[in-house]
């Protein structure tokens, strides 16, 4: 186990090395960081704006799912915490940060949170695959794209018999390994049917809308990339966070998402490589601005709640 989280780190290592040098030598780091000159404070603005946006869904997905409706402020952290180690640690080792999070900050069991935040990366990669398939309508046969939503929405309504067979598979297992029981129990306990999950189901698009819209608004500030390829490869780039396989920050598994989804455009290599690296900063730096947000608000919703006892105790 030990050799095999060596083996990992290793690996992460060298991809973070790889990308480092391959920018370094295709287009220049200097070049790179250049091309955010011609921002502007609007610019940055409405681009904060959109993934304070994405964010704030985020949270309310987990709020509908989970059912937490106290302490917002922190579940916001929460969410945004999670969402900067799972773009910061290698190998996707920043999920572990979810359930133990949910469970320090409100006692959430870890396999129920666990288990529920497998549903919303299965969920994202849905919500992925239908924009692919919408934006594949304008190369490909219409009947492909119909085909791609069409699976979408009968794993969507199907979901109640997969949960189903997890379950038995689960259960079968349990006779070897008697720690899994929490987990069966957190799946029978999963919401995949009624208002709570299509309200996920919905929240999941609509947070993929303001962040494809906000890295969409990026790239075409800072490269000269047709509509068309922009989002395309920030699809794919998307769809490499799904990977085992994630180098340290993301690095080298962002890139190689970003240029094979468009490998098939005329544009160059270190055109597409210098948006993708672009794109990729943003995204870093969105992450720990939002932590930092959140940090805040919890900070001053904390500090306006300990100021209000001490009047109300004031008051007695």
């Amino acid at each position: 186990m030990r050799l095999k989280k060596v083996f990992s780190l290793g690996i992460s290592v060298i991809l973070l090395i790889c990308t480092l040098v391959a920018v370094e030598f295709a287009i220049g780091w200097h070049q790179v960081i250049k091309q955010f000159g011609v921002m502007t404070l609007q610019d940055f603005l409405y681009l904060m704006c959109l993934m304070l946006f994405t964010a704030s869904v985020r949270t309310a997905r987990v709020m509908v799912s989970l059912r937490i409706y106290r302490n917002i402020p922190a579940l916001f952290h929460v969410c945004n915490t999670h969402n900067l180690f799972n773009n910061l640690l290698p190998m996707r080792t920043g999920e572990l940060a979810f359930p133990i999070l949910m469970h320090r900050h409100f006692r959430e069991s870890i396999a129920r949170s666990a288990v529920h935040l497998l549903q919303y990366r299965l969920l994202d990669l849905l919500a992925l695959m239908c924009t692919a398939a919408i934006i594949l309508a304008n190369n490909y046969s219409y009947t492909l794209v119909a085909l791609i939503i069409l699976i979408a929405l009968t794993l969507l309504i199907t979901a109640p018999l997969i949960r189903q067979f997890a379950i038995y598979m689960l259960s079968i297992l349990e006779r070897r390994f008697n720690n899994i029981s929490k987990i069966t129990h957190a799946f029978r306990q999963l919401p995949l049917q009624g208002r709570v999950f299509w309200c996920g189901v919905l929240l999941t698009f609509l947070q993929w809308a303001g962040k494809l819209a906000a890295f969409m608004y990026l790239v075409e500030i800072l490269s000269p990339l047709p509509p068309d390829i922009i989002i395309l490869a920030i699809v794919g780039a998307d769809l490499s966070s799904v990977l085992p396989i994630h180098g340290i920050a993301g690095s080298g598994t962002f890139e190689a998402g970003f240029l094979l989804a468009s490998y098939h455009s005329e544009v160059e290599t270190a055109t597409l490589l210098e948006a993708g690296v672009q794109l990729h900063i943003f995204l870093l730096v969105s992450a720990i601005a939002m932590t930092c947000l959140s940090k805040a608000i919890m900070f001053i919703h904390a500090l306006v709640a300990r100021r209000q006892k001490h009047h109300n105790a004031l008051n007695l």
